[in-house]
């Protein structure tokens, strides 16, 4: 498989502790939707493993596909995303102001996809640049007014970046390091782009809530780090960089907002800092007991989800599904479900029309639950369930069902 490699040491320390968390199915790049016109070209499978550093207490997929082949298609826009311009408007107004930023500032959003963030701080009146890897989405973003560079960042890009635009006061990164295999390149661009008093924020995943929360469907080839404070903290170290508060949010199954500057930066280490440590240490997250516990909750809970819809399936029941996302491309995988939904739906009309990555599970507009008369619907964006019966209310008044396949299998 020329667009794959499997990574054999740990991502932030080198080594090779790493433990089994859990075996995911190979599954195509999980946004990969097709149109009719493709179905007949297979789509290359990709190994999709979870594992934990027993050296440093990191969290991560080994199996990496090369950026260029899985970003080559990109279509996630933020904008699609319930609640999240909102998130991102609060973000800009609360970090300008935590910071203190001088109208001017330069601020750098990298990975920016549309601009939503970015736009918040031009309104802030900063001096804004995007970087954003998938040209059409980044067409998108500069069509808006703001000035976005298209291309993945780098520490090379970083000299370049500094030369054109100034260097940053300011440097955002959101739900983008986890999507990142070589770290030591990114943060040194970063430290590279940063003025002696400079910030960089980087926004994503928290492990401690992927597990606590049971967010299995945030694990695909995008994702390929899961970040704790233990084990960045001392990786910072290393660096010449540290973090120095913490915020967390409740984005995507559970997020974290890291904070960090330049060495003998001008920022005091917060008490937010020490007390999310603690719990991490005190939850027992320096080892891999906890995980392994949660790989077999999930094992155990796919076998009750299988047998649940083949007794449905027997009584004459019709099954869909609701979701085509990345995530949803993890979970049909991972559960073995496929053949028993006759289709997906979703809410986004770019998706409406499409097939599921791999599997070919044709994706409609969610009124086909009425006119095919659905009885149960897997919900792959189990997060969002109250929103979803808020929206189909028909649906429900007719004695459809909404299946939850996390945190545990039950019926709405």
């Amino acid at each position: 498989m020329e667009n794959y490699y499997k990574r054999e040491t740990c991502r932030l320390c080198d080594s090779k502790k790493l433990e089994m968390v859990m075996e995911f199915s190979p599954t195509p790049p999980g946004d990969e939707y097709v149109n009719a016109d493709a179905l007949n070209i297979k789509q290359e499978v990709f190994p999709l493993e979870l594992v934990f550093c027993n050296e440093c207490g990191f969290l991560q997929v080994p199996n990496i596909v090369e950026p260029e082949f899985l970003y080559k298609n990109y279509t996630y826009e933020t904008t699609v995303s319930l609640n999240l311009d909102e998130h991102f408007k609060r973000y800009a107004d609360q970090t300008v102001d935590f910071l203190k930023l001088d109208k001017g500032s330069v601020v750098y959003d990298l990975g920016c996809n549309v601009g939503s963030l970015l736009g918040y701080f031009k309104k802030n009146g900063m001096n804004e640049v995007g970087v954003e890897p998938a040209s059409g989405i980044a067409k998108k973003a500069s069509a808006k007014g703001l000035n976005v560079v298209n291309d993945f960042f780098t520490n090379s890009l970083s000299s370049d970046l500094k030369t054109k635009f100034g260097e940053a006061d300011l440097v955002c990164a959101n739900n983008v390091l986890a999507n990142i295999d070589h770290l030591k390149d990114f943060f040194l661009g970063v430290n590279n782009l940063m003025k002696k008093s400079g910030v960089f924020i980087f926004e994503t995943g928290y492990m401690i809530d992927l597990i606590v929360n049971d967010v299995i469907d945030n694990v695909h080839h995008e994702h390929v780090s899961y970040f704790s404070i233990y084990p960045l903290q001392k990786y910072l170290k290393s660096l010449g960089m540290e973090l120095f508060h913490v915020e967390h949010v409740d984005t995507k199954g559970g997020s974290m907002r890291f904070f960090i500057q330049k060495e003998d930066g001008k920022h005091s280490v917060s008490e937010n800092v020490l007390k999310f440590l603690k719990k991490e240490i005190d939850l027992g997250f320096k080892d891999s007991a906890v995980l392994s516990k949660f790989g077999r909750k999930h094992s155990e809970e796919r076998a009750k989800l299988q047998k649940l819809l083949a007794d449905l399936k027997a009584q004459g029941k019709r099954i869909a599904g609701y979701g085509a996302s990345v995530g949803g491309t993890t979970l049909l995988y991972y559960y073995g479900i496929h053949d028993q939904i006759e289709f997906l739906v979703d809410d986004n009309t770019i998706k409406q029309g499409m097939f599921s990555p791999g599997l070919h599970v044709p994706v409609y507009s969610p009124q086909k639950l009425i006119s095919d008369k659905i009885d149960y619907v897997v919900n792959f964006a189990w997060r969002y369930a109250d929103p979803i019966m808020k929206g189909n209310q028909e649906f429900i008044k007719l004695g459809g069902k909404l299946i939850q396949p996390l945190p545990e299998v039950k019926i709405l």
